[in-house]
């Protein structure tokens, strides 16, 4: 991961504003062909989180994914098993992806290894993933490979940024996780239901909950993990609720016109097996911590969306909890923000 990361999330940014000059005012004409271009970043730095001013563990990550729908992924989505647990009106998305994200004890000042506290742990990697939903189901499938230690780059990026940011400089590198190969498969199924709408004179407010189950099989982690998610806000959009880094978001819906906003709160959790930034190494000995077999999750944000003519924009903050993931845990829980910006086109 270098510089070219933030480099792209500029461009993701100035995509989001400048609309296009060939748009069509009447959206009703154009097909439903679209492609959808993502940033997420998470960060667990006080300027993120507003409300909390700790700042060690999960220490960062970014991701772009671009997402379209082409004809030949819904002829795969109705190859694959179980295509007949989707309506006739099934639609599919397909999606790359790439990623970097960073690990650092509390403690960052020292340069000698803290056993007792988080490896330092930087991740690089890319992956696929196919999308497919009805009105009331999701199915997200999604494969990556990646590279785990030195060659992720984690040391350099966090020196960067912290020269740019005038923070503290991370002394522990030298102890970091050795170089490997990743392999990593996730499945998660989503379903939108309890749809209600309020109304407020001329202004409606809409709801709806959102359960999800899902896999996660690799070297990097496994687990299995679920959650629900509550909307509430004006106009919803056509998906499965907010995305983030680890969970992209919905690309086979609709798109809603005019303004968007929404409030969400999700919770859930995770029975872990195998987590490597924790465990540490799969094949050489490493650093490694004791960690907890199940973790419970609390995200709460905004989500802000506008579709004129061709295209939409989005913007989201998010504020994540999660409780004590290893035994050593100075603190015990660990919380990190997001923000996600988007933009879509159709054609």
């Amino acid at each position: 991961m270098t510089k070219a990361t933030y480099l792209w999330m500029a461009l993701a940014m100035v995509l989001a504003v400048v609309p296009s000059a060939q748009a069509d005012d009447d959206f009703a004409t154009a097909p439903d062909q679209h492609w959808t271009l993502k940033v997420y970043w998470e960060n667990d730095a006080p300027f993120y989180k507003f409300f909390d001013d700790t700042d060690r563990w999960y220490t960062n990550g970014t991701a772009i994914v671009l997402a379209h729908r082409p004809d030949w992924a819904e002829d795969l989505a109705r190859r694959l098993p179980f295509a007949d647990q989707f309506g006739p009106d099934m639609k599919a998305a397909f999606g790359y992806t790439i990623g970097h994200r960073m690990y650092t004890p509390f403690n960052i000042s020292d340069t000698a290894l803290v056993r007792e506290d988080h490896p330092y742990a930087g991740y690089f990697y890319g992956g696929v993933f196919l999308q497919r939903a009805d009105d009331v189901t999701l199915e997200h499938i999604q494969i990556d490979l990646g590279v785990l230690g030195p060659t992720a780059q984690g040391e350099e990026l966090q020196t960067w940024v912290h020269e740019i940011t005038e923070s503290a400089e991370a002394n522990g590198w030298d102890n970091q996780l050795h170089d490997e190969f990743t392999v990593q498969f996730t499945l998660r199924k989503k379903w939108r239901m309890l749809e209600h709408e309020f109304h407020l004179g001329d202004f409606t407010l809409q709801m709806d909950v959102i359960p999800q189950a899902g896999l996660a099989l690799g070297t990097v982690h496994r687990h299995l993990e679920g959650d629900f998610t509550l909307r509430l806000g004006h106009n919803l959009p056509d998906d499965f609720g907010p995305g983030r880094l680890a969970d992209p978001d919905t690309f086979t819906g609709e798109p809603v016109p005019g303004l968007s906003v929404y409030g969400f709160v999700r919770l859930g959790g995770k029975a872990i097996e195998h987590d490597v930034f924790l465990d540490g190494n799969n094949y050489r000995d490493s650093h490694f911590v004791t960690k907890r077999p199940f973790v419970g999750e609390l995200q709460t944000g905004v989500q802000v969306s506008y579709h004129w003519s061709r295209w939409s924009v989005d913007l989201g903050w998010s504020l994540t909890f999660l409780t004590e993931q290893f035994e050593q845990a100075r603190g015990g829980t660990h919380s990190f923000g997001a923000w996600t910006f988007g933009a879509s086109y159709w054609f």
